[in-house]
């Protein structure tokens, strides 16, 4: 089960952890999704990647787990 948070510093902003334990953030700023997924032994975040849609954003992504997330993300 994908862990959704929404971040307390800025509206519009999610944190999900997917059940294999990645993060992933996502931006739903400007009618756009922004999604940011956690490197392995890297301090920050990745560039981001955007999108029209969170459904579009989930589509292009490979991982299952991050698919996941991100439409469950859609049905929140």
């Amino acid at each position: 089960m994908t862990r959704i948070e929404l971040s307390t510093e800025c509206p519009n902003f999610f944190i999900l952890t997917t059940e294999k334990g990645k993060t992933v953030e996502v931006n739903l700023s400007n009618g756009l999704c922004t999604v940011y997924i956690a490197q392995n032994g890297s301090r920050g975040l990745s560039y981001g990647k955007t999108f029209r849609s969170i459904a579009q954003a989930a589509e292009s992504y490979k991982r299952q787990d991050i698919k996941s997330a991100l439409y469950a993300l859609a049905e929140a």
